[in-house]
């Protein structure tokens, strides 16, 4: 049985699951928050004023820099 778990996780792991943080250059969202990635993004801080990032082993606090100093203004 545990064989079994074993071979569907490395049946489902992706290439992709490798990249931590957004690639270089202009911001763009590609594909849809399913299936996308995010070019040029920056990082929301972990804590600011106002807020704190929660399950960041998730890594999806990243965003297009106009949303993440919406985000910085709002709080």
């Amino acid at each position: 049985m545990g064989c079994l778990a074993g071979m569907c996780a490395s049946v489902s792991a992706s290439p992709w699951e490798k990249f931590k943080t957004p690639t270089q250059g202009e911001a763009q969202s590609i594909g849809s928050y399913a299936n996308g990635c995010l070019a040029g993004g920056e990082a929301l801080p972990l804590e600011g004023e106002g807020y704190q990032v929660i399950r960041s082993n998730r890594h999806r606090y990243y965003g297009n820099p106009e949303l993440i100093e919406f985000l910085q203004q709002l709080t």
